[in-house]
């Protein structure tokens, strides 16, 4: 039986800090935490310790995209990542209260909804492509020169679904 995708929905960010992260309104991360975090996603471009998933973006001031799914299942047809993807990584995260939302520094938070199976643990897996820095132009903001929809602009997908028997090693 093939997995059946529960919602989508896309966003373009700002990651003013080069990064951003998905967790779930109960989870409040310890500053130590999500700098040991940041510091990871730094080198492997995703970093997660279950309470987040914190990704680390090429761009500091262009838009980047991204596209959230929930799904009943693991989604994955042939392999972790789809060859239209440049990467992706697999996940574990905790949701406690079954709602999650992007959070990005210094930017408003991005609420995602409720997550279908509701609280629990949830797997998932964020792919990436287009990772390359937008040149800025000199003495020109780049926030001005911000790559057009559907150009080479820098774009991750988030997929989620509920692990099976609740906690679930990967």
């Amino acid at each position: 039986m093939s997995a059946v995708r529960i919602q989508q929905v896309r966003h373009e960010i700002l990651p003013l800090y080069q990064h951003f992260s998905l967790r779930d309104w109960l989870q409040e991360p310890e500053l130590s935490a999500a700098h040991a975090l940041f510091r990871h996603a730094r080198e492997s471009i995703v970093a997660t310790d279950t309470s987040q998933l914190l990704v680390y973006c090429a761009q500091a001031e262009v838009v980047v995209e991204v596209e959230f799914q929930v799904w009943d299942s693991d989604p994955a047809e042939n392999g972790p990542v789809r060859a239209d993807w440049d990467g992706g990584q697999t996940f574990l995260l905790e949701c406690p209260s079954g709602e999650v939302f992007i959070d990005q520094p210094t930017m408003p938070a991005i609420e995602l909804g409720a997550l279908g199976a509701g609280p629990g643990w949830y797997q998932g897996r964020v792919s990436w492509r287009d990772r390359n820095p937008y040149p800025s132009q000199p003495h020109e903001s780049t926030l001005t020169a911000v790559p057009a929809s559907g150009s080479n602009r820098e774009r991750y997908q988030i997929q989620i679904w509920r692990a099976e028997g609740g906690l679930k090693s990967m």
